[in-house]
């Protein structure tokens, strides 16, 4: 994953400057209906871009682990999520 990093960083920069757009527009006065549209498209946009390629990674990334180094992910996976749940 570290080795990806690389490749992310810019995609989650992009994300953040992107949702820090969505706030400028819903803070504007007055405000504007097609500016905060627009934000959010290209915040769900930046996302969609970051997504697609952590999926292309774990798609590489779990193509090396052993069947219990991937039970082991479910796992974490199930217990985040347990986590999570508890917090709502």
């Amino acid at each position: 994953w570290r080795a990806k990093s690389g490749e992310i960083e810019p995609l989650r920069a992009a994300s953040d400057r992107a949702r820090a757009a969505v706030v400028e527009a819903l803070e504007a006065t007055p405000y504007d209906p097609v500016a905060y549209a627009a934000a959010l498209l290209a915040y769900r946009d930046a996302m969609n871009r970051m997504r697609m390629a952590v999926d292309g990674f774990m798609v590489d990334i779990v193509g090396q682990l052993t069947p219990e180094q991937r039970h082991r992910l479910v796992e974490r996976g199930r217990e985040w999520e347990r986590r999570r749940a508890e917090r709502n």
